[in-house]
Formats: C-alpha cells, sequence, structure tokens
C-alpha cells in the first residue's frame, strides 16, 4: 500500500459528482452518506492483523468472507512472514486431517488483500489495480475517484455503485456499462445524463424509463422534447436535492421507484 493517504481529492470529486447530478448547491461530506452509498453494494469489513494488530480490510466477494477472521494478514505481511513459516519435517510428518487444525495453525494465515500495478493514494481499499484516488472500494481495476462502490472497472467518479465498468461521474448505478452523469441506474448501457431506469441502452437525457433503447428527452419511456422534459428534470431535482441536503440521502432508489408502493 502507498503511504500517501489522503482523502481530500476523494471528498472533491464527490462533492463535484453529487452537486452535477442533483444541482446542488453545497455537497455534504462524503461519509455522511454512507449508509446511502453503501445500500446495495457488498459489504466491507474491518478486521485486524493477527501479526501486527493494524487494521485488515476486507470485501465480500471470492472466499474473503470464509477466511477466520483471527488469522488475517495485510498483503505485505504476507509476503513477508510466509516464506518463513513451515512445519518441522516431524511435524509434516504426523499430519492427519483430524490433526491437522492445530498442528498447522503456525503456518495457516490468509490475507484477503491484492495490489496489483502502480496505486497511488487508496484508503480502505483492500484489493486494487492500477487506480488512484480511491475510498472503500475495492477490487478497483484501472479507476480513479471511486468510493463506496464495488468493482469499479475502468471507471472515475464512480460512488456508491456496484459492478461498473468505464462509467464516470456516476452515483449509485449497477451492473452497468458505458455510463456517464447518471444517477440510480441498473442494468444499463450506452447512457448519458440520465436517473431512475432499468434494463435501458443508448438513452440520452431520459428519467424513469424501463426495458427501453434509443430514447431522448424521455419520462416513463415516453419522449416529450427538450423544452418541456427539462422542465420536468429541474422540478424532480430540485426536489431530490432539498431531500438530499435535508438527510445526505433519498428514500427512493432505482430497486423501489418501480415498487408500485
Amino acid at each position: 500500500m502507498p503511504a500517501r493517504q489522503d482523502k481530500t481529492p476523494i471528498q472533491s470529486a464527490f462533492s463535484k459528482t453529487i452537486s452535477l447530478l442533483l444541482d446542488l448547491k453545497k455537497a455534504p461530506e462524503i461519509d455522511g452518506c454512507a449508509d446511502w452509498l453503501q445500500r446495495y453494494t457488498r459489504a466491507q469489513e474491518k478486521c485486524v492483523s493477527a501479526a501486527s494488530g493494524q487494521p485488515v480490510f476486507r470485501r465480500d466477494y471470492s472466499c474473503y468472507f470464509l477466511l477466520p477472521k483471527d488469522r488475517l494478514l495485510t498483503a505485505s505481511e504476507a509476503q513477508e512472514l510466509g516464506p518463513g513459516l513451515k512445519l518441522t519435517e516431524s511435524e509434516a510428518g504426523k499430519l492427519s486431517i483430524s490433526g491437522a487444525p492445530g498442528a498447522i495453525g503456525k503456518i495457516a494465515f490468509f490475507t484477503p488483500e491484492y495490489f496489483d500495478g502502480t496505486n497511488l493514494n487508496l484508503i480502505e481499499c483492500s484489493t486494487s489495480s492500477d487506480s488512484m484516488n480511491c475510498y472503500r472500494a475495492s477490487p478497483v481495476v484501472y479507476s480513479k475517484y471511486c468510493a463506496y462502490s464495488f468493482w469499479p472497472r475502468s471507471s472515475e467518479y464512480a460512488f456508491g455503485c456496484e459492478s461498473v465498468m468505464s462509467c464516470d461521474f456516476c452515483v449509485n448505478c449497477y451492473y452497468s456499462a458505458k455510463l456517464s452523469r447518471c444517477f440510480e441506474m441498473d442494468s444499463c448501457r450506452d447512457c448519458s445524463d440520465c436517473c431512475f431506469c432499468h434494463n435501458c441502452e443508448n438513452l440520452s437525457n431520459c428519467m424513469f424509463c424501463f426495458n427501453a433503447k434509443s430514447l431522448r428527452y424521455a419520462v416513463g419511456n415516453v419522449e416529450m422534447g427538450r423544452a418541456e422534459y427539462m422542465k420536468f428534470r429541474h422540478r424532480i431535482m430540485e426536489s431530490a436535492g432539498r431531500e438530499f441536503e435535508k438527510s445526505s440521502g433519498l428514500k427512493w432508489s432505482i430497486f423501489t421507484i418501480g415498487s408500485g408502493k
């Protein structure tokens, strides 16, 4: 892990992104929005190194949540200590299935961390590859300015996102690719300036659209023209902005807005 850890550029990126999407005049601290941003992303857990007592972070994917919490090491500790941990020849010769748990206790340690390539200013990110300025996001792959997200790849300015690829300036977007300036989107691709849409493709300036393709200035799958759309958007975003500034989040999400309740 790099020594430098500065949350300032990440906070600045979040403020810029959420203000852009919700027309906010002032954005809150990112940690104040943590519960809202993490509603639908995979859990991250803070543990303690068995060797040093230092924090070890792990994300709920692969087998990391199956590893015993009291046997974890940081990636650097595992690399340093691993080669020197071994049983004696006598101990190895006496191993059995029933006796293995006790016998291998002195070598059985695990790490839920990996870091590949060049990584800069990663804070509480357990797995990464060639990324920078990320916070409580992992794995982060070829990404920058991401936080409270699971698996942003080739993305930047992505917050509260789950499994997004080639996305930028997005908040609370899920299982999507090639989104720009989008908010509360699920299973979408090639969309820009959209919010509260599901299973959509090639949308621009659309809201509350479901299972749709190639729409412009649409609400509820109905194209309404730029002028009318912008009036509608302003009204919705103004209301959403007031709620967000009051509670650091919104009641509705793409997963609840269509519930009919």
